[in-house]
């Protein structure tokens, strides 16, 4: 729980909360592993008969933030703190497959 703990300490984050309403609604997302003070922050809200289609440019950060969604998704699950002003959602299972030669850190990405 200590870890937990320095997430809120060092890091902007807050506390998610579960949602008897919509199945996710989030505010001002962000990936942990990117700078803080220059990553992009993004909304996202969806009810559970909606399906969505992420489309975008080469390199505009539709795996970023598939991956941002779920790893902050996996961290609620647990009871950590999240990296987004709002998180509200409903636990669930995630499953997902994104190709793992991506990097963040060296702005690669083949999704």
């Amino acid at each position: 729980m200590s870890c937990f703990a320095n997430l809120g300490i060092y890091h902007d984050t807050h506390w998610a909360s579960q949602s008897e309403g919509a199945s996710l609604q989030v505010r001002e997302l962000s990936h942990p592993l990117l700078n803080q003070t220059q990553v992009v922050r993004n909304d996202f809200s969806s009810s559970n008969d909606q399906v969505f289609i992420l489309t975008g440019s080469n390199m505009s950060g539709k795996s970023t933030f598939l991956r941002a969604l779920g790893l902050n998704y996996c961290l609620a699950n647990i009871g950590a703190p999240v990296f987004a002003k709002e998180f509200l959602f409903q636990p669930s299972t995630i499953m997902s497959c994104i190709r793992v030669s991506d990097s963040l850190r060296d702005g690669q990405s083949y999704f």
